[in-house]
């Protein structure tokens, strides 16, 4: 049962007072009598159950009688649906874990009693609303800080092993009650799967299992394939659009799922159908793009960007280029006496008087050193730079007429330079 739980590690026990965490608490009591643990544990009163003072008096008294350190809370979770636009359900839900996230201490994972049961029902109503292989797989053992030891066992093992060591515990009654999703599915769906299929258990258990095996070896091919062609460039994330197009439909999927995953630090709120129409970016048009919660992804010719949605960048000043260093968004521009050299990141000048430092503007065009005028949008195009990038590229002008756009192309140099201008980019 604890086989994954190293010596000393901290825990914080969600405790309801109902049979599955009582059972918990027990166990843990023991593994702390023997030194291997460190436990406090945490109750949250909903507000909702004339009951509820009952069950915190008793898990006070539970944790006072064993000397457990514990922390309460009440609040009102019908309110904080309402003001939040969430049910009953799900809002308790929130309050719940976002409470036992604020008291865990530095380095606690939270020890949850969800048992095999839970696992069944869970795995149930996740394919019945609609999952993938990473749903399929249930819940883990160990996931982040949430610790759920019991998964192996029955509900049925913990109310005999309760009933044997005559332990107490507390009921809600209304989860007798089909008032719930959850309720639903286990009181009235599962008894009628389970005459058609008294092993309907073991059988979804073990499709999980397999689910849950294919769903790791796409999780590692989507780490290595992101460690080997993913990048950050400033606050984007960037994945080579055109390797991810040649790649099988599934890693795919599951690159896209790590990417955002990566990008986010979590995949809240993200839905099946969002990663079905960030997948079309794949293969789109360079130039489209993608609202997802939390994210701006866009097709920008070899690159598919995640960047942060809203994403509002510095306003970029015209600067008058003088001697010394100058900041210019995501780029050091420093200008001195002629040095030499050459590459597309060092432009030559007789004077710096009249030089400017500026972003791109509409109309904009340079002339080529062969003869001829080219617009600073072909520029950037055939450079293939990222359509969100663009704005915040320098370009070093003098009056109406565009030098030079440092990295990617410079206007007639002028003879007899004595200033030397060079460009580094921070990212």
């Amino acid at each position: 049962m604890f086989e994954d739980l190293p010596r000393g590690q901290g825990l914080l026990l969600a405790l309801s007072g109902g049979p599955d965490s009582v059972y918990l608490f027990h166990r843990l009591r023991e593994l702390r009598d023997e030194g291997a643990v460190d436990f406090h544990c945490a109750h949250l009163h909903h507000g909702i159950r004339r009951e509820a003072d009952d069950d915190l008096r008793f898990v006070a008294d539970l944790c006072r009688k064993y000397q457990v350190p514990l922390h309460t809370r009440r609040v009102d979770a019908v309110a904080y649906g309402k003001k939040m636009g969430l049910g009953t359900e799900e809002a308790g839900r929130k309050l719940r874990y976002d409470f036992f996230e604020e008291v865990a201490r530095p380095g606690d994972w939270i020890a949850l009693a969800h048992h095999r049961d839970d696992q069944v029902e869970t795995i149930l109503m996740r394919l019945i609303r609609g999952t993938g292989l990473a749903g399929l797989s249930g819940m883990r053992t160990l996931e982040g800080r949430r610790y759920r030891p019991l998964l192996s066992l029955t509900k049925r093992e913990i109310l005999e092993a309760l009933e044997a060591e005559g332990q107490a515990y507390v009921l809600d009654h209304t989860n007798e009650e089909p008032i719930y999703t959850r309720n639903i599915l286990r009181l009235e769906l599962l008894p009628q799967i389970r005459a058609l299929n008294p092993a309907f258990d073991e059988a979804l258990l073990r499709l999980s299992a397999q689910g849950g095996e294919a769903q790791g070896f796409l999780a590692s091919l989507a780490e290595s394939w992101c460690a080997a062609h993913g990048s950050w460039a400033g606050e984007s994330y960037v994945l080579d659009r055109s390797l991810l197009a040649g790649e099988a439909r599934a890693v795919q999927m599951e690159v896209l799922r790590r990417a955002l995953e990566l990008f986010r630090g979590d995949l809240r709120e993200i839905t099946a159908r969002h990663l079905d129409d960030l997948a079309k970016l794949i293969t789109n048009t360079s130039g489209r793009s993608l609202d997802l919660p939390g994210v701006l992804a866009v097709a920008s010719f070899d690159q598919l960007l995640l960047r942060p949605q809203g994403e509002e960048r510095d306003e970029l000043v015209e600067l008058a280029l003088r001697e010394g260093r100058q900041k210019f968004g995501d780029f050091l521009i420093a200008a001195g006496p002629f040095t030499g050299g050459t590459g597309p990141w060092v432009y030559h000048v007789k004077s710096l008087q009249g030089l400017r430092v500026r972003g791109r503007r509409d109309g904009d065009r340079m002339a080529l050193q062969g003869g001829g005028h080219k617009r600073i949008k072909e520029v950037f195009q055939e450079a293939q730079v990222p359509r969100g990038e663009r704005d915040g590229w320098p370009l070093i002008t003098r009056g109406s007429e565009v030098l030079w756009v440092p990295g990617l192309r410079k206007s007639k140099e002028e003879e007899a330079a004595c200033y030397t201008i060079t460009v580094i980019r921070e990212i």
